[in-house]
């Protein structure tokens, strides 16, 4: 004999409501992250980056005693001199809302190091696939 359990039923549609509501904001987190791109020596490290749109990406100087830039291919952006031995460490941010390849130097080693990169930015995820609980609405005695 089954005997129906209410109480349970209504917890377990709270949790999938939760569990919904978290795989939303989960996709807007994302979609609006931070990715680092480190400049040591006379390199990006890594040289190049895929990012969903909305996220910004965050270059550092971490080497200890050469400047250096992240300069967007025909000027789209350009950090100026992040300056070297800094701590915390010189730092240049940008937002990539645009889907598409975003190419990038160091405009003080470009020409001698190669110091370059490139941004891959694709679009940010609009649904989730989400897999409801199954709910048993009645229990064994």
């Amino acid at each position: 004999m089954w005997k129906r359990r209410p109480g349970w039923v209504a917890a377990a549609a709270l949790i999938v409501a939760v569990l919904v509501a978290g795989s939303s904001s989960a996709g807007q987190n994302a979609a609006s992250s931070r990715y680092d791109i480190s400049m040591v020596d006379y390199s990006f490290l890594p040289k190049d980056a895929t990012v969903f749109a909305g996220s910004t990406v965050v270059w550092t100087n971490n080497s200890p005693l050469v400047p250096h830039t992240s300069t967007g291919a025909g000027a789209l952006w350009d950090s100026g001199f992040l300056s070297a031995g800094l701590i915390p460490p010189a730092t240049f941010s940008r937002t990539f809302d645009s889907v598409g390849t975003f190419p990038y130097v160091c405009s003080l080693h470009q020409l001698f190091f190669n110091m370059s990169g490139t941004v891959t930015v694709i679009a940010a995820p609009t649904e989730r696939i989400f897999l409801p609980l199954l709910v048993r609405n009645a229990s064994p005695l």
